[in-house]
């Protein structure tokens, strides 16, 4: 019991957020990791184990609060971002087209969305690309979302990760433009 005085007296008054205290965004799961007590058994194990006084309402504390807060505004800078950033692409013509592998894009977007805790780390494009000879390309039957430079080197400079792939667009518009997954020996490693 004496490790538990220790996240009491973190966030204040013993009122279960020495359950938060070890992760501060279970504050929503309360519920599902407590149980209400009738006053006799709360007298009996403060007795026994000492602690208290008994939480009769659960208020997450000031360091936690502050910490879910800076974790919405990054989620909320991140989609702003990316949305602005993506609001012209595809549309835009002559531009790079980045890759990026759906299954790390669909763990971002569960973070920011707020249906996760945790980011999802570094990009991970290693499940779209193989090697031909000497060559990394995009491997047929992958999962993989175009991103513009912009949007990519957003996402790189917080998550970091790779290969990066990217296709260049021709600069002559009289060429017809072909899809970037016909070309793979036009697709290069940064």
């Amino acid at each position: 019991m004496s490790g538990l005085k220790v996240f009491f007296s973190l966030c204040g008054q013993l009122s279960f957020l020495f359950l938060l205290a070890v992760h501060p965004l279970k504050f929503e799961k309360i519920h599902e990791i407590t149980v209400p007590l009738p006053q006799s058994v709360w007298v009996h194990l403060l007795n026994r184990f000492g602690g208290g006084p008994p939480a009769t309402t659960l208020n997450i504390c000031r360091h936690c609060k502050r910490a879910l807060d800076e974790l919405e505004r990054r989620r909320q800078r991140e989609m702003e971002t990316f949305k602005r950033l993506n609001h012209d692409y595809p549309a835009n013509e002559n531009v790079d087209v980045y890759f990026i592998s759906l299954r790390w894009f669909k763990l971002w977007e569960v973070f920011v969305k707020g249906q996760e805790d945790d980011p999802p780390g570094p990009i991970d494009n290693s499940n779209i690309i193989v090697l031909k000879g000497n060559t990394k390309v995009l491997r047929a039957s992958s999962e993989y979302g175009q991103l513009s430079r912009e949007t990519w080197t957003f996402l790189h400079d917080i998550y970091d990760g790779g290969p990066v792939f990217f296709y260049e667009e021709e600069k002559d518009n009289e060429e017809e433009k072909q899809d970037p997954r016909d070309e793979e020996e036009d697709i290069q490693q940064e």
